[in-house]
Parts: C-alpha cells; sequence; structure tokens
C-alpha cells in the first residue's frame, strides 16, 4: 500500500534569530540596565545563540514581572538590529523558572548557566551585574 506525507506545515511564526556575539553583548548591557535601575541582583547569566539563562536572587518583584523587565529592554535593544522586525518576539511567553531552596542549589545552578557558554562553543562571559553568590539568605540565617 502506497503512503502519502504532506508537508509539515511551519511550527514557528517568525524566522528563528540567532544571536551573533553583537547580538549577546546588546541583550547582556539591556540587562545590565534592568538590574541596575530595578536593583536585582543576579548571580549568572549567559547569552547564548538563541536564548539566555539567568540566576536571580529573590526579589519584592514577583519571577514573571523580573523576567519581562528583562525581556522588554533586552528585546527593543535586539529590534534595533536590521535583519530583526518590530513585531518579533524574542522570548519564550513562558519563561522558565525554578525556585531555588537550598544554598547547593544555588551554586549548582549558577554553576550550570556559566557552563552553558562552551556547551554552544561560544567564549565565556563576565557581566558586569553578574555578582559573586554571597550564600543568601543561608549565610545570614546561619550567623544569627
Amino acid at each position: 500500500m502506497k503512503q502519502f506525507y504532506r508537508a509539515a506545515e511551519p511550527r514557528l511564526a517568525f524566522p528563528i534569530i540567532w544571536f551573533d556575539d553583537a547580538k549577546r553583548q546588546a541583550a547582556g548591557v539591556s540587562f545590565a540596565r534592568v538590574v541596575a535601575s530595578l536593583r536585582y541582583t543576579v548571580w549568572a547569566c549567559a547569552v547564548l545563540n538563541n536564548h539566555a539563562h539567568l540566576c536571580v536572587r529573590r526579589h519584592r518583584d514577583d519571577p514573571a514581572m523580573i523576567w519581562r523587565a528583562l525581556a522588554e529592554e533586552a528585546g527593543t535593544s535586539l529590534r534595533r538590529f536590521a535583519d530583526v522586525s518590530d513585531d518579533h518576539p524574542f522570548w519564550s511567553n513562558r519563561p522558565y523558572k525554578v525556585y531555588l531552596k537550598t544554598s547547593h542549589d544555588v551554586k549548582r545552578v549558577v554553576a550550570y548557566v556559566e557552563q552553558n557558554p562552551p556547551k554552544e562553543r561560544i567564549p565565556a562571559q563576565s557581566w558586569s551585574f553578574v555578582s559573586t553568590y554571597d550564600g543568601w539568605p543561608y549565610a545570614q540565617r546561619a550567623s544569627r
């Protein structure tokens, strides 16, 4: 019996935008502006080929608000590139967030984020807005 296959319909409404060094830098600079203005503490950040990972300390703003602020600022910067249309989304509408409950979890995630650039064959990244993890809040509890 002969089978016929229908061509797959495209699943994405927009083409994937790959982040080159200039786009990664623009996203990182945008993240830095948000971190400074809203006083977030970021323990790790990696802007990769088509996504980003951040480890952000708990804050008065909820995680969705934090990600929205970071994503909107970076999206504005990235839309300045000639190959990006004004309506192209950069980030998922469903960011992946994980609540870390122990110092060990935070250290594990920071290491994971830091190890991502080499996995994607891009240089290790160092961002001025990233702080070294200080054990918060676990170190403060132990000292009481």
